[in-house]
């Protein structure tokens, strides 16, 4: 059995040193201009990125939110390379304007690559709940688990019906979040007693394993 803690760990420190060297990359080329060809090869070698590192938000803090809006659209929208494009969704967090929505939208529909981003970038727009739960119901693999994430935290009574009715979808992996869903919805004051001696959380999570 692997060690956890030490898996855990070497992850936090892998992470550490990518947003590291992230950081570095934007702090040599962004003022050289957005469109700086060494920036999007430089960043090719370090991966996907993660603006909310505190390493690489400290570097975005210096540069003009209207120059990060523009590099967004143009790697979301414009670049080949999946890590540009969800280097571009990341820059798009909190900056988006409902011009972006659709955009967006399309990209999350690729759900195993960009679903996450796509979906942290709709939370940020304001009455966009339709929007999140467009993509939501169109939303497999681990794009799904984001859906169901984001949607958790909704306070809104459409949010709450799409994970009773439509969140567990047959995907092998819901078997990830069913049963924890299960409690979160109280199925089981729905639904009455389980006819067996399992919880109805556990009957819904094994009848997705």
């Amino acid at each position: 059995m692997p060690d956890q803690a030490a898996c855990k760990s070497r992850r936090g420190v892998e992470h550490a040193e990518r947003g590291a060297a992230a950081a570095a990359v934007l702090a040599r080329h962004l003022p050289d201009g957005y469109a700086h060809p060494a920036l999007r090869e430089a960043l090719l070698g370090v991966g996907f990125i993660d603006a909310a590192d505190p390493q690489v938000a400290r570097v975005l803090a210096e540069v003009p939110a209207e120059q990060l809006l523009h590099l967004g659209r143009s790697w979301a929208y414009e670049a080949y390379e999946p890590e540009l494009v969800h280097a571009g969704l990341e820059l798009l967090c909190g900056r988006a304007t409902l011009r972006d929505r659709r955009n967006v939208q399309m990209l999350g529909l690729l759900s195993r690559l960009f679903g996450r981003g796509a979906f942290e970038v709709l939370a940020g727009l304001d009455g966009q709940l339709p929007a999140i739960l467009w993509l939501a119901d169109r939303s497999d693999s681990w794009g799904r688990l984001y859906a169901v994430h984001l949607l958790r935290q909704v306070e809104d009574p459409r949010a709450r019906s799409w994970l009773l009715r439509q969140a567990v979808n047959g995907d092998y992996l819901n078997q990830y979040f069913a049963g924890d869903l299960a409690d979160y919805l109280a199925i089981h004051e729905v639904l009455g007693p389980p006819p067996s001696m399992m919880g109805w959380s556990t009957i819904w999570g094994a009848c997705c394993a």
